[in-house]
């Protein structure tokens, strides 16, 4: 019977021997006939300029010669495709999963578009790792992966960057070797599965930047403890305190709670993450105190800004030394600075400001360590200007406003070549400005405002014979004791300045005439100065200038028809001079937001497009000027006249009692025939940022469907020409929630929104558009509103917008590149404006081909700004007890910039902006594909369903 069994088994021993040898024989590698499968892959993708190596005529060389393949070490099989950043679009197809050892699919940044392929789970046997991010895959996310082939070798599942909507899948949480879960940048919704808390091989989670409701970090996600190594949740509605039980994650390198909602105090378990390297807690409802971070050896960054947490900076953090980062704007941090921090040998970024810390800065700043970025303003600091920040020539953005800093500003600034904003306004600085600081090579904004400055604008001899960079674009030192004239050499090193304020100071001698090369000033504010002599003509040159106020001054001769030439200015303000002669009939238009004349010596009549625009007060103090023809009569009233007293009074009394039963009767018309609409119709308010010259009745009766030219999802744009005035407008009607007006309160005329948010897209609009000119933003002309409406005016734009133009076939020609180009290069001026010219800087946050508008010249213009945001409204939205943060990325699918998928750094806002603008300019219309709406932009997409070029 041993015998047996001895026997029985060693016959079941050779039949393993022989189905292995089987096997190994059934499938043998053959690397020619995986080509040619890869070859029938590549028939369902477009735009495969990268894959022209891939033919039939090398198909022996699938291993060493074509893109993106990766084979084993012996290169007899295929194990890897990898077409990151390849372009490639189209579709994946079955004949991939015929590769019979396809372990890793890697496939970023391109711009394939269908639903997951299920055929990838089923048939992809081998598959270990599936990158399909920033992609334009859209539907569902598979549910039914843990009961594929692939469920017991799947480590990588990146989905980031696409438009997968729906749930998170619960059977995600039944993959055991999963180590890399990233779904970052979706339109996901619904409640994050706890069941991912499974995942017990998980190292990287990350859900960022998905339109999840509000809850609370799921409190089975404490089982991810002993694996997880980067937490990366931004963005995701998260609500309640920061769980206690984090403190346990001991292999935790990197935590991402940034922009949500989380509220409570920062645990005191934290400092127990002892590989932690970053942490974001960022743009949240945090209060209390800093965690007191000791023994932490390996951590670089902390951002901690834009919150409510209180009490002081713990002396701990001196002992970091690693830490490269350390931001906590925006809080209600107090007391002063612990010593030693300005010691630690890695710190290169530290900002502090919008708090109360108060103390001195510590001469030590920058000694021990290079600075990138040093930022306390509006605090509560004195003492002296630290002098060598700038030591180690790496300073980049430096800014102490709104503080009390005595002193100089010491030398070494002069010296900085590597500074680009030097913000200093606000503060107690006095003595002279280091010559170098105006003509350093890569400095942009210089803001000396509000200070006791003296001394004279000059421009270093060193830097007389150096090539100028003309990077600089803002200036600002008014409110100071600034003397002498300003130089002739501007044009030289200030050739591509926009903003120019020396407002308030004691500045002498004549405009240079150099002032008419500067192409690029937008806004050059010079009041109440010495200035003297005329105003050269070569003004004429400032062909970008929108805003000039040169009010208060010792100016004379005339008003330069020059100013003529400058076609998009909208505010002048010449008032307190010495100006003569007449107002000049060629600068003579009705677009002018400011025009004041005012205390002047001019004489002749004023032009009628002026005088019946603008207010009486805006010419007044100049008693040779008359404002209409009937006032320049200066006859005798007794040689002109033969009527005697008796007869003028009983004609000025008839005419009286006439013209008051006219208005009666016109009165009771007007009444009668709109009786049923005032009925209909609240009372009506109307503020207008220009002299009106519409009646609030007609822009009301033009808001009909068809005069509508646009909408979106705030309302519609009206198209309204006025029977009185002969103009046309654009007028946007809000969708809007009850709301009332008190004039006593608000900004720009007394608006206030009934909503509990305290803020609205209308409002948003008017509070931004009424503090900013432009010739690339759109003007706008002012507001009217009753209980239950909003209404925008706007300055008719009648090329409509890009969008328009690009997506009508019958008016695409109007677009060759030459006209493209200056399209886009006009939405860069604008945003570039809100971004560097205006203080705060602005942030449209919506930047699209549909809201760039073109005037009858093609010139753009910005307009919607329903989103935008700036660092104003950060602050008053935290001084009423919120965050003034964003819960998600904000603006329109497919001009989001992928940056925004991977953000860390909040202060690449500007640049997103940007990015948003050049795909706007080359705007696409694509196909349907089954995702939201009917159609969709996809970021980098540069062709359309007709295969057309733009």
């Amino acid at each position: 019977m041993a015998e047996l069994r001895a026997y029985g088994s060693f016959i079941f021993f050779i039949f393993l021997l022989a189905n292995g040898s089987a096997e190994s024989v059934s499938a043998p590698s053959n690397i020619t006939w995986e080509a040619e499968k890869l070859l029938e892959f590549k028939q369902g993708l477009t735009q495969t300029e990268r894959l022209r190596g891939w033919n039939a005529s090398n198909v022996g060389s699938v291993c060493t010669s074509w893109a993106g393949v990766t084979c084993s070490s012996t290169m007899d099989t295929v194990t890897g495709i990898n077409f990151t950043n390849f372009n490639i679009s189209g579709y994946l197809t079955e004949p991939l999963c015929d590769l019979p050892n396809l372990s890793e699919l890697y496939l970023r940044s391109n711009l394939l578009t269908q639903r997951f392929p299920g055929f990838i789970l089923g048939s992809c046997t081998k598959l270990r790792a599936i990158d399909f991010s920033l992609n334009n895959f859209y539907g569902e996310l598979p549910s039914n992966i843990s009961s594929s082939p692939i469920r017991d070798q799947l480590e990588e599942f990146n989905m980031e960057g696409n438009y997968f909507n729906g749930s998170i899948p619960a059977d995600l949480g039944n993959l055991p070797q999963l180590t890399l879960l990233r779904l970052r940048g979706n339109d996901l919704s619904g409640r994050i599965p706890p069941e991912l808390a499974r995942l017990s091989s998980l190292v990287i989670l990350d859900l960022a930047y998905n339109p999840f409701p509000a809850q609370e970090i799921p409190s089975e996600f404490s089982n991810l403890s002993h694996t997880l190594e980067r937490w990366d949740t931004p963005g995701c509605g998260l609500i309640g305190n920061i769980p206690n039980w984090l403190g346990e994650f001991t292999h935790l390198v990197f935590l991402n709670l940034e922009y949500n909602n989380l509220s409570g105090s920062i645990p005191p378990s934290l400092v127990n993450l002892s590989n932690l390297t970053e942490i974001y807690l960022d743009r949240n409802n945090l209060t209390g105190p800093l965690p007191p971070f000791a023994n932490l050896s390996k951590l670089q960054i902390i951002q901690f800004q834009v919150n409510s947490l209180s009490g002081a900076i713990p002396s701990t953090y001196s002992s970091l030394s690693a830490l490269t980062t350390l931001i906590l704007d925006f809080n209600n941090l107090t007391g002063s600075l612990p010593d030693g921090l300005e010691k630690l040998p890695n710190l290169s970024t530290f900002a502090v400001a919008t708090n109360d810390l108060s103390g001195t800065l510590s001469s030590s700043w920058g000694v021990y360590s290079q600075i990138y970025q040093f930022d306390v303003s509006d605090n509560l600091f004195s003492g002296p200007f630290p002098k060598h920040l700038c030591d180690g020539n790496g300073l980049v953005y430096l800014s102490i406003k709104g503080n009390s800093i005595q002193g100089t500003i010491p030398f070494e600034y002069g010296r900085c070549g590597s500074i680009k904003r030097f913000v200093v306004n606000n503060n107690q600085l006095n003595g002279t400005v280091p010559n170098g600081l105006w003509t350093l090579p890569d400095i942009q904004y210089i803001d000396l405002s509000q200070n006791l400055l003296s001394g004279m604008i000059s421009f270093a001899e060193e830097n007389q014979s150096s090539k100028p960079q003309g990077n600089l674009q803002s200036v600002a030192i008014d409110s100071n004791l600034f003397e002498g004239p300003i130089p002739d050499a501007i044009a030289k090193f200030w050739f591509n300045i926009t903003k120019f304020d020396a407002s308030q100071n004691n500045l002498s001698g004549p405009l240079p005439q150099e002032i008419g090369l500067l192409a690029q000033l937008e806004y050059l504010g010079l009041s109440n100065n010495s200035i003297s002599d005329a105003i050269p003509l070569s003004i004429g040159g400032c062909k970008s200038l929108v805003s000039l106020n040169l009010s208060h001054n010792n100016l004379f001769g005339t008003i330069p028809a020059a100013l003529s030439e400058v076609s998009d200015l909208t505010y002048l303000d010449l008032s307190y001079n010495q100006f003569s002669g007449s107002i000049p009939q060629a600068i003579a238009k009705t677009t002018y937001n400011v025009f004041n004349v005012s205390y002047n010596d001019l004489s002749g009549s004023v032009p009628t497009a002026l005088a019946s625009t603008y207010d009486s007060s805006d010419f007044a103090g100049n008693p040779k000027l008359c404002i209409s023809a009937a006032l320049c009569s200066t006859t005798s009233s007794r040689d002109t006249g033969t009527l005697h007293k008796n007869e003028r009074l009983i004609l000025i009394i008839t005419g009286t009692i006439m013209a008051v039963l006219l208005c009666v009767a016109i009165t009771i018309f007007f009444t009668w025939r709109k009786r049923a609409e005032v009925e209909a119709t609240s009372q009506w308010k109307m503020i207008s940022f220009q002299r009106p010259t519409f009646f609030e009745e007609e822009i009301y009766e033009s808001l009909k469907d068809a005069n509508v030219i646009g909408s979106g999802a705030s309302g519609k744009v009206y198209k309204v020409s006025s029977k009185t005035g002969g103009v046309t407008i654009a007028v946007k009607r809000f969708n809007m929630p009850k709301a009332w007006i008190d004039p006593q309160k608000g900004r720009h005329g007394g608006l206030q929104v009934n909503r509990k948010d305290g803020s609205s897209a209308f409002k948003v609009e008017v509070d931004t558009l009424a503090n900013v000119q432009h010739k690339n933003i759109v003007k706008l002309i002012g507001w009217c509103a009753c209980e239950d409406e909003r209404l925008l005016l706007y300055e008719y734009m009648i090329n409509g917008s890009l969008a328009d133009v690009l997506h009508k076939d019958f008016r695409s020609e109007l677009l060759n590149w030459g006209v493209r180009f200056h399209i886009a290069l006009g939405a860069a001026e604008g945003l570039a404006y809100l971004h560097h010219a205006c203080e705060p800087p602005i942030l449209h946050r919506d930047v699209k081909s549909s809201n760039i508008l073109l005037d009858a010249a093609l010139n753009s213009k910005l307009a919607d700004f329903g989103v935008a945001k700036s660092l104003l409204q950060q602050e008053h939205a935290i001084a009423n007890g919120g965050t003034g943060s964003v819960t998600g990325v904000v603006g329109s699918i497919g001009y989001i910039a992928p940056v925004w998928l991977h953000f860390q750094d909040r202060r690449e806002e500007r640049r997103i902006q940007l990015w948003s603008c050049a795909f706007g300019a080359t705007d696409r219309k694509t196909p349907n594909h089954g995702r939201r709406g009917s159609q969709k932009h996809r970021p980098c997409e540069m062709g359309d369903k007709n295969g057309g070029g733009i």
